[in-house]
C-alpha cells in the first residue's frame, strides 16, 4: 500500500482523461434484471501487479486471463461507472460466432483466413458457455442462432454477400423467402432471410455482472471510480478521486473512452446507437410467429435495425447511429432516435396496435477505418485495446493480457493484423463527415431501419 503522507517523486503525466461517458438513461436490461451486488469505490492508495481500466467485455477478459495465467499476482479492475452500466451491458445481446460485418469480397480466395476468424469467435463463445454453466449465471442464455434479414433491394444485395460468404466458408445456414420468414417471426416486413445456428442470445447486463462475480480471487473490483490520469513511471500510477493505484503494468480497455485518454492517436470513431424494450405484449398483440417463440434478427445492412422477441413477451429493438464526439448526442438526435425506434416497431407489426415502449437508452460503439479495433502498447508499462461486439471485445481483452505477459500465438497475430486503423479527420470535421456519411447510408438502406 502506498503511504499517502509520503511525498513520492512526481512522474511525468502521460495521459489525462476527461469526464467518463455519461449514459442518457439506464439500459432496459439492467431494469429488467437488476444486479445482485455492488462494489466499492477506490478510497485509498493501492499497490498491484496489473491495473485494468474499464470493466466492459475487454476489461473482464483481460483481468480473467491475467488472473488465471498468474494466480499469485494481484489485479485491480476499475470502472468509472457502475459495473455493467456502460456499453458492455447495454448492447442487443447477440453473442455471435460469425463476423458481424461480412467482407464485400465474400472471402473469395481468403477462405482460410475467414475460417480462422470464425474459429476464434467460437472459442470465445465456448469459454463464456463454460463460465455460465460452472457458475450458474442466469442471463437468459438461448442457443437459438439468429436471422440475417432483408426488407428492401439494398438489404437483399447485402444479404447476397452474406450468403456467398457462408457458402465460401462452408458454414451451415438456411435461406427463407418472405412467406417462410413471416411464418417464423410473425411479420411480413422482410422479403428474405438467412438463419445461422451458432449465435447465442443473452441479457448482456446479467451476463457481464455474473462474470464479474465469478472472477478469480486475485482480482479486486472497484466501480464508480473515474480514472483522471495515467502516468508512465515505474510503477504506472493510475489516479482516481479517492486514491492512486500503483501498478506494474496498466491495461486500458475503456471502449470509446480510449479517445479521451490518447486523443486522435486512437483513430477511433465514437458512435451512439439506440435501443428500446417494450412492455409485455397483450393477449391480442399476436407477435412472434410459430408458437410465439423467442427469436432475434440482425440486419443484412450494417445501418439497419436489430430486433429480438424475448421470453417474457417483450420486444427489443435497436436502430440508428449518430456521432458521439463527447460521448453523448444532441437532444434533437435523441428525439429522432426515439421516433425511429417506435416507427421500426410499427412498420414490422402494424396489426399489433399500440406496442408500448417501457425503456429507451443509448449505448456507445467504437468503430474504426479499415480495422477491427485498436490494440497495442502506448507507453512504458501502458497497453490499450478496444473493439466492438462481444466476441471481438473479449478476444481483444484476452490477447492484450497475452501481449502484456510476453506471450505470442496465432490469435494474437490475428488481432495485431486487424488493428491498424486508418487516420481520421480532426474534430470538428470528423463529426461532420461521419454524420453526413451515416445519413447517406441510412437513406440507402431506409427499408432496413
Amino acid at each position: 500500500m502506498v503511504n499517502a503522507t509520503v511525498k513520492a517523486p512526481i512522474p511525468k503525466p502521460m495521459i489525462t482523461s476527461s469526464a467518463p461517458p455519461r449514459q442518457i438513461s439506464p439500459s432496459g436490461w439492467s431494469l429488467l434484471q437488476p444486479r445482485s451486488r455492488s462494489y466499492p469505490r477506490i478510497s485509498a492508495d493501492i499497490d498491484c501487479d496489473f491495473c485494468v481500466v474499464g470493466a466492459g467485455w475487454s476489461g473482464l477478459a483481460a483481468a480473467h486471463r491475467l488472473a488465471t495465467r498468474n494466480p499469485d499476482s494481484r489485479i485491480v479492475l476499475v470502472d468509472g461507472g457502475a459495473i455493467g452500466s456502460g456499453a458492455g451491458g447495454s448492447n442487443s445481446g447477440f453473442l455471435f460466432d460469425l463476423p458481424f460485418v461480412f467482407s464485400g469480397d465474400a472471402y473469395q480466395g481468403r477462405e482460410d483466413e475467414g475460417r480462422f476468424e470464425i474459429r476464434l469467435y467460437r472459442e470465445v463463445v465456448n469459454g463464456i458457455r463454460e463460465l455460465v454453466k460452472s457458475h450458474n449465471i442466469e442471463c437468459g442464455w438461448s442457443e437459438i442462432g439468429q436471422y440475417h434479414v432483408a426488407a428492401g433491394k439494398q438489404g437483399e444485395r447485402d444479404l447476397g454477400v452474406i450468403e456467398k460468404s457462408l457458402i465460401n466458408l462452408g458454414e451451415e445456414h438456411v435461406v427463407y423467402g418472405g412467406l417462410e420468414i413471416a411464418d417464423r417471426l410473425g411479420t411480413n416486413y422482410y422479403t428474405r432471410a438467412i438463419h445461422t445456428p451458432g449465435t447465442v442470445q443473452i441479457n448482456p447486463f446479467a451476463l457481464l455482472n455474473g462474470i464479474v462475480t465469478s472472477l478469480p480471487e486475485n482480482v479486486s473490483v472497484y466501480e464508480n471510480s473515474p480514472v483522471h490520469t495515467i502516468e508512465e513511471d515505474r510503477p504506472v500510477w493510475v489516479r482516481c478521486d479517492g486514491g492512486t493505484v500503483s501498478a506494474g503494468r496498466c491495461l486500458v480497455t475503456s471502449n470509446t473512452h480510449l479517445r479521451a485518454f490518447i486523443g486522435s492517436n486512437a483513430n477511433l470513431i465514437p458512435l451512439m446507437t439506440f435501443a428500446a424494450i417494450t412492455k409485455p405484449l397483450g393477449p391480442k398483440q399476436a407477435v412472434g410467429g410459430q408458437g410465439n417463440s423467442i427469436w432475434g434478427v440482425v440486419p443484412s445492412s450494417p445501418f439497419g435495425t436489430s430486433m429480438r422477441r424475448l421470453g417474457d413477451d417483450r420486444l427489443l429493438v435497436r436502430t440508428t447511429n449518430a456521432f458521439a464526439a463527447d460521448y453523448n448526442v444532441p437532444e434533437r438526435i435523441w428525439a429522432r432516435a426515439q421516433d425511429r425506434l417506435r416507427k421500426s416497431l410499427q412498420r414490422r407489426f402494424p396489426d399489433a396496435g399500440n406496442i408500448e415502449i417501457e425503456h429507451i437508452w443509448g449505448g456507445l460503439v467504437s468503430t474504426f477505418r479499415d480495422a477491427k479495433g485498436f490494440f497495442g502498447q502506448i507507453d512504458k508499462g501502458i497497453f490499450a485495446a478496444t473493439s466492438s461486439g462481444m466476441p471481438l471485445s473479449i478476444l481483444y481483452g484476452q490477447q492484450l493480457a497475452e501481449l502484456v505477459l510476453g506471450n505470442d500465438s496465432e490469435a494474437l497475430g490475428f488481432v495485431r493484423r486487424h488493428s491498424n486503423p486508418g487516420r481520421l479527420l480532426p474534430d470538428p470535421w470528423l463529426g461532420m463527415f461521419v454524420n453526413s456519411g451515416l445519413a447517406v447510408q441510412q437513406i440507402r438502406a431506409w427499408r432496413e431501419i
